[in-house]
């Protein structure tokens, strides 16, 4: 694995190239947001190109990667109490549409409901972000930790036995 180093936005970025190919590269932000992956390939006609990801070309896409994992998590930080509000409001929705019984209907709400969660977090014509759908799952693991954690934080100072017992349930 290769270390990268740069400055961005008068912050340094550290990552790690961990896999680098002709046609695929996968890169890792470490700093200053941990264990932030991100990728990119050429697929198609478009490997016909000259400019494969092992020329200059591959040089630049890896410091656009890494300053895309860095905008994203740099969303995340910067508004982490109001993404968390909306994450709980989203899961509440999303316990409501089981009560749907046809299968597609619900599974295409859902669906919708993911959609607009990510599209209210990272507006693109705004950030200039969209989240893929490796970093919803990353996103998704972020958020709901950190519910765990603050439910967790709320029964130690209550120290309510039917709190714990619904936890379990």
């Amino acid at each position: 694995m290769t270390h990268i180093e740069f400055i961005y936005d008068s912050v340094l970025l550290k990552g790690l190239i961990l896999k680098r190919e002709r046609f695929y590269i996968e890169v890792q932000l470490i700093s200053p947001f941990e264990a932030w992956e991100n990728y990119t390939m050429i697929s198609g006609r478009c490997r016909m190109t000259p400019n494969h990801l092992l020329t200059e070309r591959g040089d630049e896409t890896i410091r656009r990667l890494l300053i895309e994992s860095y905008k994203k998590f740099k969303i995340l930080y910067e508004s982490f109490d109001r993404i968390s509000t909306d994450y709980t409001n989203y899961k509440a929705e999303l316990i409501s549409v089981n009560e749907i019984s046809d299968i597609e209907i619900r599974s295409n709400i859902k669906k919708k409901l993911e959609d607009w969660f990510f599209n209210a977090l990272f507006t693109s014509s705004i950030t200039g972000v969209i989240a893929t759908n490796s970093d919803r799952a990353h996103i998704f693991e972020l958020l709901e930790n950190n519910v765990i954690e603050r439910d967790l934080r709320r029964y130690r100072r209550t120290k309510d036995p039917i709190y714990e017992y619904l936890r379990i349930v």
